[in-house]
């Protein structure tokens, strides 16, 4: 048992994990972004672009859009975010989604050619947080290595509900106390995906896949339902794409230790 023990402490104490997710640096304020893998290397080196078009100003007070988003400290725990490894410093980046008024849209295009292999590659962790209430993504396209759209399901749910996972409940679509949560429909046909908000807002929630095609862009049409009248301003959803955790430098080595005090633990048993 002592050495058990030891094994246990050890890999508590120091086995750690990050992940590697897109962070992006604003370039024309609002219209467009470049991003690269937190540690990309291998097939997750170079760079990703993001951009709008197709942009409507509801409001004609100016349309927000895109600008890149990061989270640290005290903004990690209570939340969705405290659910994920983060960065290597620390930190969870992502791609926020703004607007000035409910008839605002504009189509957002994720490029990825200038990656390593000039796609993303299948198996990358991408994320929705916080669509609320009136917050759509329509006609989410992917396109192939080629430019050509890809027709069939490119996204699996990590879970919960059609991908919708909330870790302040029960991902079950019920909360603690027994109520209903509001989540996200997430739907594909024709080759495209509609992920559309919720009838009331859940901060702690978001929709969680694994890629499964590798892709050479992305394209989704965000706007807002067009059932409230008044002009608001809205941080809106953001979207995170990540690759898998991986262990931190000297994990292995960890490994390597556990390994060891098992078998002293089988030898002290003969």
């Amino acid at each position: 048992m002592f050495y058990k023990g030891i094994a246990l402490l050890f890999l508590a104490a120091t086995v750690q994990l990050h992940a590697g997710w897109i962070t992006w640096t604003n370039g024309t304020p609002g219209v467009t972004a470049t991003g690269s893998f937190d540690g990309g290397s291998g097939a997750y080196a170079g760079t990703s672009t993001a951009a709008i078009s197709a942009v409507i100003d509801g409001g004609s007070n100016g349309v927000p859009g895109i600008s890149a988003s990061s989270f640290a400290n005290g903004d990690l725990t209570n939340s969705f975010l405290s659910n994920f490894p983060v960065n290597s410093n620390g930190t969870f980046t992502a791609l926020a989604n703004s607007y000035n008024n409910t008839q605002d849209a504009y189509l957002i295009t994720l490029n990825f050619t200038g990656m390593a292999n000039g796609f993303l590659p299948s198996g990358t962790l991408f994320t929705v947080l916080d669509l609320d209430s009136q917050e759509n993504y329509r006609n989410v396209t992917a396109f192939a290595p080629g430019g050509a759209q890809i027709a069939t399901p490119w996204l699996s749910p990590l879970g919960g509900i059609a991908g919708f996972l909330d870790f302040s409940y029960l991902v079950d679509g019920v909360d603690s106390t027994g109520s209903f949560i509001s989540a996200p429909s997430v739907s594909f046909g024709g080759g495209l995906y509609q992920m559309i908000g919720p009838a009331g807002n859940e901060s702690t929630s978001l929709l969680g896949f694994r890629t499964t095609q590798n892709l050479e862009s992305i394209t989704l049409a965000f706007d807002l339902s067009n059932n409230q009248t008044a002009s608001f301003a809205g941080g809106g959803p953001q979207i995170a794409i990540g690759t898998e955790a991986v262990p931190e430098p000297g994990t292995m080595t960890m490994f390597g230790i556990a390994s060891i005090a098992g078998l002293l633990l089988r030898l002290k048993k003969k």
